[in-house]
């Protein structure tokens, strides 16, 4: 039977052996991160100062989105009579317009119904089931 001073002893030793080598593999560890870090170009950083996100900067974002791909859309031959929502009247037989759509429901009728939006205002308009080509691409949004 060990005694109990040799048992300590043993433990001792194995725990220094078991330290040595753990330490061994972080110093490893640690050179092969500094070749990898030496090799590393930083090729951009962008400069963020840190301030508080507010509403403003997500509408900022929202309408630079809206007005990007506006522009996209506008080259587009497709697009007759291109308006905005404050300058839709009842005297308009075709018109065009680029908006995001901020909601969109089934009515009763089974219509597709969608609030939309630009930088001028907020409407609904209403996609006719009977309409199926129109129709078919609104159940896609």
């Amino acid at each position: 039977m060990v005694d109990d001073e040799t048992l300590v002893e043993k433990i001792r030793i194995n725990f220094g052996m078991s330290m040595k080598k753990e330490k061994e593999k972080r110093i490893i560890k640690e050179e092969k991160t500094e070749r990898v870090l030496r090799n590393i170009k930083v090729v951009y950083s962008p400069v963020n100062p840190v301030k508080k996100i507010s509403v403003s900067d997500f509408v900022r974002h929202f309408r630079n989105r809206h007005n990007e791909l506006k522009q996209f859309l506008m080259e587009r031959k497709e697009l007759e009579n291109l308006i905005s929502i404050n300058k839709i009247t009842g005297t308009i037989k075709s018109m065009s317009i680029i908006e995001t759509i901020f909601i969109k429901r089934i009515s009763k009728n089974k219509n597709i119904i969608l609030e939309v939006e630009d930088a001028t205002g907020q409407i609904c308009v209403i996609v006719n089931k009977d309409k199926t080509e129109v129709f078919n691409k609104a159940k896609d949004i």
